[in-house]
């Protein structure tokens, strides 16, 4: 079972990598939209953090593509600058399932992704 991360900040991705090693599962991350798509239709998937911060993410179709999916249907977590608050709107309009700003996800990172690794 994994984690997958959906961004291009690897200076995140470290923070992110190690609160999934913590957890004990694999942690991939990947740059763009088809490679998260493809990626969860490979493996089973717990849990896709987006940031939504990403060049070119269209968040809405994301998750129409990974909840369109008839198996393995993984969590998403999508989060952005607090700032930005229209994005995180339509993070959540699009079904995230949940949604938090970039501090409170990297503060929380280590229980989210232990709470979504509990769930397989």
């Amino acid at each position: 079972m994994a984690v997958v991360l959906l961004s291009g900040d690897l200076m995140g991705a470290s923070r992110i990598e190690g609160a999934a090693r913590l957890a004990g599962v694999d942690f991939q991350m990947i740059g763009s939209v088809d490679a998260a798509v493809d990626c969860c239709a490979a493996r089973p998937v717990a849990l896709v953090m987006v940031d939504l911060a990403t060049a070119g993410l269209d968040v809405a179709s994301l998750v129409e593509r990974l909840k369109g999916r008839t198996n393995n249907v993984p969590a998403i977590v999508a989060y952005g600058p607090h700032v930005h608050e229209a994005v995180l709107v339509a993070a959540k309009a699009a079904g995230c399932d949940q949604v938090l700003s970039r501090g409170q996800f990297m503060s929380q990172a280590d229980a989210i992704i232990a709470h979504f690794a509990k769930r397989w």
